[in-house]
């Protein structure tokens, strides 16, 4: 037998001696999350050594909670250590937790992992306890919502505020006289709408947290259009009104059908327009998706009962968002856009071709006849480009645009963007902040359903 060096047999002395515990695990992998999943683990520790063990501080990330089910662990028990994941964005996520013990200088360390498909709706910063299997008490924010028109900046008083997820069963909140309303909402990531009488109605998605105090909505006054044809001129000898027709101007060439805030039917041709929208997992930020989505509901309160529209999505896969509706039924077409997630891969190739089919199966013979792609970058084809901008060019022919909408910065994606609106016979915008990007769908539409 061989005898091991002196420092080798002191090594393994003092591992042994440091050596208090075992654990079941050390690492865990929650897969795919969606909304509904469980969100915490738990490691199992057990006493392994000569004395008490005792658990002490554990540092861990701003989006992860640590309960433990005894801080003290009597010899040969099993001890607790629950760890629960808060996520505040979709995609992968790894994450370390340090626990220090006993008198050891040296912690050690836990690891979670995972995708997140879905965003849960009732995120809470701490673990669920050990005396039932149900959460704990819901954590609230202190949070105000102010209403103002966007032109005086005056306070909105009896403004509709609907938060989804619906919070204590609540339909809605109202602000008061002075344009607000303040509430505990439980911390998590809601869909927030704001909406008036005369005004257009206003869209933000947020996370809701103990740092965010409060938003504000500033919404736009509808237009309404003149009507009269008919001015009071006052004749100083006789002070009589007469009649007198005004001139009429192209913006004033309306019929009784015209709805305020809509395109006059005299001006603009019926649209049959398909929004191709990436929901891929980078389109997750506050300047994209949520951005365009304000733009498309400001659109479609400005089109009306003969325009046509239907949204397909494409991320990992393809799907027709909302089947073709007319622009009339603004609510549902709302909710729909509103309800737009990020998540997954991109697939854009696929989804040109689904929207192209979408248009030409309700293509309108003296009509606009538009797909509007809305993306923030580059994405994967399965077509060379070339084949795809000679099917784009196609479908120009038979009269079908491709305007695109571009929410990124990236300079290789902005050039094949702009390439593909070149290719299709329509316009490429740029949605940013700091831009009035509710106006440029608007204006794009104009532009290819004018008269």
């Amino acid at each position: 037998m061989k005898y091991l060096p002196l420092q080798i047999l002191f090594l393994l002395f003092a591992i042994k001696a440091h050596a208090q515990f075992s654990l079941d695990k050390t690492e865990y992998d929650f897969g795919e999350m969606m909304a509904d999943n469980e969100r915490y683990i738990d490691f199992n520790l057990t006493n392994t050594g000569a004395d008490e063990l005792t658990l002490l501080r554990a540092d861990f990330p701003d989006d992860v909670a640590v309960r433990y089910s005894k801080k003290i662990i009597p010899i040969k028990e099993t001890g607790i250590i629950r760890v629960k994941i808060n996520p505040t964005n979709l995609g992968k996520f790894e994450r370390t937790i340090t626990i220090y013990y006993g008198s050891s200088p040296k912690p050690f360390n836990l690891t979670i992992r995972g995708i997140v498909k879905e965003l849960p709706n009732d995120i809470q910063t701490n673990c669920p306890d050990f005396n039932s299997t149900k959460e704990q008490k819901i954590v609230t924010a202190d949070f105000t919502v102010t209403v103002l028109d966007a032109e005086t900046d005056k306070p909105i008083a009896g403004a509709r505020v609907p938060f989804n997820p619906l919070i204590l069963k609540s339909k809605f909140f109202v602000t008061g006289f002075d344009g607000k309303f303040r509430e505990d909402i439980p911390i998590g990531i809601y869909d927030i709408d704001a909406s008036a009488k005369n005004y257009l109605p206003a869209h933000q998605r947020m996370y809701i947290g103990k740092e965010e105090k409060g938003i504000t909505f500033r919404l736009e006054p509808i237009k309404k259009p003149l009507d009269s044809t008919k001015i009071a001129i006052t004749i100083p000898e006789k002070k009589q009104e007469i009649e007198h027709k005004k001139p009429i101007t192209t913006t004033e060439k309306r019929t009784a059908e015209d709805k305020p805030g809509e395109l006059p039917r005299l001006e603009y041709k019926p649209n049959n327009i398909v929004f191709l929208i990436d929901v891929s997992a980078s389109m997750d930020e506050p300047d994209k998706l949520p951005l365009l989505k304000e733009s498309m509901i400001k659109m479609v309160s400005a089109l009306r009962d003969i325009d046509k529209i239907t949204i397909v999505t494409y991320a990992t896969g393809t799907e027709v968002a909302m089947t073709t509706t007319t622009a009339d039924n603004k609510r549902k077409i709302g909710r729909v856009i509103k309800h737009l997630k990020a998540g997954g891969f991109t697939q854009g190739g696929k989804g040109i071709r689904l929207a192209y089919q979408v248009v030409e199966d309700n293509l309108l013979d003296s009509g606009n006849n538009q797909v509007i792609l809305a993306t923030d970058g580059d994405f994967n084809l399965d077509k060379s480009d070339d084949v795809l901008y000679e099917f784009i060019r196609q479908h120009n022919e038979k009269g079908i645009k491709m305007s695109v909408v571009g929410c990124g910065k990236n300079p290789r994606a902005l050039k094949k963007m702009t390439k593909i609106a070149s290719v299709g016979n329509g316009n490429f915008i740029q949605v940013a902040k700091g831009i009035d990007s509710e106006e440029l769908l608007i204006e794009e539409v104009k532009k290819n359903a004018r008269r």
